[in-house]
């Protein structure tokens, strides 16, 4: 686990990163910077908000203190994160198959049902609900507000 001060110096350069890539879309025809633009400012705004609420935290508790208890808790084994890791990257590679053969929406939603089912051990109920809830709000956002297209799939292509 990262230490405290450690996670704000990460939050820190994300914080930069974000803000970089925004300024340099300002410049970008507004077709083209609207998709980076509708998504980073949010993603920057909440990396400022959990860079604020940690820095609080740091400053009430003490970087001691909460060093301590991070030192108590048990690390684990280099092979089990590294498990890990392979297990959450073979998630993001599927996606990305999944996009390119049948479209982003549909691959989304697939992705967040079998992540939710899979992964976070949710009933199929709640699965559903909250993939069919986060689609929509991607959906009515950027298919019907801001009229972005998204990619249909090599299998829409090759059907229309």
């Amino acid at each position: 686990m990262w230490k405290p001060v450690a996670n704000l110096v990460f939050h820190g350069v994300l914080i930069a990163v974000l803000a970089a890539a925004l300024f340099a879309s300002l410049d970008w025809p507004r077709e083209t910077a609207l998709f980076p633009q509708a998504v980073g400012a949010p993603i920057l705004a909440l990396t400022i908000i959990s860079f604020g609420l940690q820095a609080l935290h740091l400053r009430r508790a003490g970087v001691e203190a909460v060093n301590a208890e991070i030192e108590a808790e048990s690390e684990p084994a280099d092979s089990e994160v590294l498990a890990k890791a392979a297990v959450e990257f073979a998630w993001l590679i599927g996606f990305a198959v999944a996009t390119w053969l049948i479209g982003f929406y549909p691959a989304a939603f697939l992705f967040l049902l079998l992540y939710l089912k899979i992964q976070a051990k949710l009933g199929w109920a709640r699965s559903l609900l909250w993939s069919i809830s986060a689609i929509t709000v991607v959906f009515v956002v950027f298919h019907l507000l801001l009229r972005l297209d998204s990619y249909n799939g090599l299998i829409g292509e090759l059907l229309s």
